[in-house]
């Protein structure tokens, strides 16, 4: 028994078969910029850490500097050995 409209149904078949493979690929592509994005987001998120870091480090010796710049200035040592021992530019140190 044969259908009416069984080539038709034949052509339908075939294209929704096309259309499922462009699909299914243009979903592999998804998947693949999502995961690259994850993976930038990932890295970018450590890049920010490392700097946080650094800048955390920076302003605890700076903060350090300051510290050992006034306990050498109380003890009567001279703005330039100061500057010569902490590395504190002299006008920095003037004004401790």
């Amino acid at each position: 028994m044969k259908y009416r409209h069984e080539s038709e149904a034949k052509l339908l078949i075939s294209e929704l078969c096309r259309n499922e493979d462009g699909i299914m690929k243009a979903e592999k592509e998804v998947v693949k910029v999502s995961r690259g994005l994850k993976r930038y987001i990932r890295e970018m998120s450590k890049t920010k850490d490392e700097i946080d870091l650094w800048y955390k480090l920076r302003n605890a010796q700076r903060e350090r500097d300051y510290t050992i710049a006034r306990n050498l200035l109380a003890k009567g040592s001279t703005p330039d050995f100061v500057c010569e021992i902490t590395g504190l530019p002299l006008e920095e140190i003037a004004e401790l």
